[in-house]
């Protein structure tokens, strides 16, 4: 790490500052609350604060609503501490014990702990989350990718068929929104693995014959309607049938 102002520098000035400010208003006779409530300051209040300053702007590896719960809650933490400090030193020192002062801080920072733990798992199972859609994303873009260049194909191999397709090009339509909608479970599975990479190895190997009559033509529109239908029946078995 550089030795720069923001990251040493500051810090150290800061610390030097607020011991000075605590010694030059040093209470007479002061004891084991005035020390206390020094090294709390310095390596509490001061610490988090230089280390949000330092944190701020640099990328981690780590959701923004992670890095805005962690900060809020530490900012309660931090807020909470601040105020049981004035409270006791000001108000309640001759009516709490110094044990129990010392044990409310350390309840303060365990369950800020805690819920800092709490939402660093959350996180992690967020991001672990959003990678699996974004691969399933991936995945999905990819078999949509291939049959549009494979329908395209056909399409333009079609395009001045005496009969019309229009029909066979819809059902191609469903097709597609079918696989774009696909529970992430069916996608995950081996049959539904299988069935994409069938889908796509089939649509590839699709092809149209030269100088096809009306009877052909007609034939083959209702081979690609059968064969489309024939699709969408396996999706949706995928669908009802895979498990979560």
């Amino acid at each position: 790490m550089k030795l720069t102002v923001k990251n040493i520098i500051l810090p150290v000035i800061g610390a030097i500052i607020v011991v000075a400010l605590f010694f030059l208003f040093k209470p007479e006779g002061a004891g084991a609350l005035f020390y206390t409530n020094l090294v709390y300051t310095v390596l509490v209040v001061e610490s988090f604060f230089f280390l949000y300053l330092y944190s701020v702007g640099k990328k981690e590896n780590t959701s923004v609503a992670f890095t805005s719960s962690l900060w809020i809650t530490l900012s309660y933490y931090l807020i909470a501490g601040i105020i049981w400090l004035l409270l006791y030193s000001l108000l309640l020192r001759n009516f709490v014990s110094y044990n129990i002062y010392l044990s409310v801080h350390i309840v303060l920072l365990f369950l800020w702990v805690v819920v800092a733990a709490l939402v660093k798992d959350t996180d992690k199972s967020y991001q672990k989350e959003m990678n699996a859609q974004q691969q399933r994303l991936y995945s999905i873009n990819d078999v949509v990718d291939r049959l549009n260049l494979s329908i395209n194909r056909l399409s333009n191999a079609l395009s001045t068929a005496p009969v019309d397709f229009t029909s066979v090009w819809k059902e191609f339509d469903l097709l597609i929104k079918k696989i774009k909608y696909l529970p992430p479970y069916s996608i995950e599975s081996a049959n539904g693995q299988s069935l994409l990479k069938n889908i796509i190895n089939e649509m590839n190997d699709m092809e149209i014959g030269d100088n096809l009559g009306e009877e052909e033509l007609a034939k083959l529109k209702k081979s690609m309607e059968n064969q489309v239908k024939q699709y969408l029946n396996q999706l949706n078995y995928l669908s009802n049938h895979s498990k979560k």
